[in-house]
């Protein structure tokens, strides 16, 4: 068995010592990579950011097993420029303005039973988010 530190490739901080200069192996790394993306710059494609957000419930309606699932998917679009996780981002500043909008008496609530789905869906569509509900 390894001691800690020892026989692990991960050890980047720890210098290594090449042509008698002591170096990171993570700086090695780095500027290896930097210079590959300077190098070829031209030859790597914008990058375009998709997510999928999803939730399953199940339970019964009418004394039957059901189970619903529902997915919040983005896909690249000019509005989301800037963002790398505009799902993840806008989908909690949705929530934080329903939240203030319509204050409850202090405790805790679950996100879910604060405000209902009818004010927050169209906030998501507003948003060029995709809604799917499949019910099987």
């Amino acid at each position: 068995m390894d001691r800690p530190g020892e026989g692990r490739f991960g050890d980047f901080d720890e210098p290594v010592e090449i042509g008698g200069v002591k170096v990171k192996p993570l700086d090695v790394l780095n500027k290896v990579i930097e210079r590959n993306i300077r190098k070829n710059a031209e030859k790597i494609p914008a990058q375009d950011s998709h997510e999928i957000h999803f939730a399953i419930g199940r339970g019964r309606k009418d004394g039957v097993e059901r189970t619903v699932r529902v997915e919040v998917t983005v896909s690249p679009d000019p509005m989301y420029g800037p963002y790398v996780d505009a799902c993840t981002s806008m989908n909690a500043s949705i929530a934080a303005q329903l939240i203030l909008a319509n204050p409850k008496k202090p405790g805790v609530h679950a996100p879910e039973s604060y405000f209902d789905v009818a004010t927050y869906f169209p906030e998501l569509e507003k948003r060029k988010f995709r809604i799917a509900k499949i019910v099987s």
